[in-house]
């Protein structure tokens, strides 16, 4: 027969109350999810993070959480077509906000060979704030162009400084509104 002492000692102690207190530091499911129900998911997550107290583990999470929350996170996307009164065919460029905060665009262009084309549109000013989710779009002359494929060759920049790029839109539909007018 096989006997197996128990650990003892002042060092499994501490590590025992270590293991303790880190497990003590998460909240039980009952007082996570009642709150939870009628929050919008930043604040279900702060308030789980809020819940996890001081130590290093929730300090980690805690740290990441706020670099996810804060990041700005804008979709470019540009396709060409026609607009109602307008001649000629136009390059059209949207924005999309998915970050969780508002954010602000103050500078849209197209780098076209050495000089870069200024989209400056009296129908659409800048800069312009953006609430999450909301999408924005404005336009200018395809005859500006050097380039036959303009797609990828625009981009916005943010007041944060940020500059995004865009991606061929192909999911437009034959015609309809302009978002953000």
């Amino acid at each position: 027969m096989i006997s197996r002492s128990i650990p003892h000692g002042p060092i499994w102690e501490a590590a025992t109350q270590t293991v303790r207190t880190f497990y003590n530091q998460f909240p039980t499911p009952e007082t996570l999810l009642k709150p939870v129900e009628f929050m919008g998911w930043h604040e279900a997550i702060e308030r789980v993070l809020t819940g996890l107290g001081s130590g290093a583990a929730a300090l980690g999470l805690k740290h990441l959480y706020d670099g996810v929350r804060h990041r700005q996170r804008v979709i470019v996307g540009v396709h060409t077509g026609v607009k109602g009164g307008v001649a000629g065919p136009q390059v059209f460029l949207n924005v999309a906000n998915r970050s969780p905060a508002d954010v602000e665009i103050t500078r849209v262009w197209f780098e076209d060979g050495s000089a870069d084309v200024e989209v400056s549109n009296p129908e659409r000013p800048l800069p312009r704030r953006l609430r999450p989710e909301e999408s924005w779009e404005t336009w200018c002359p395809l005859s500006l162009f050097k380039a036959t494929q303009v797609e990828r060759l625009g981009r916005v920049r943010l007041s944060s400084g940020k500059v995004f790029r865009s991606k061929p839109r192909r999911d437009v539909a034959p015609y309809g509104r302009i978002p953000g007018g």
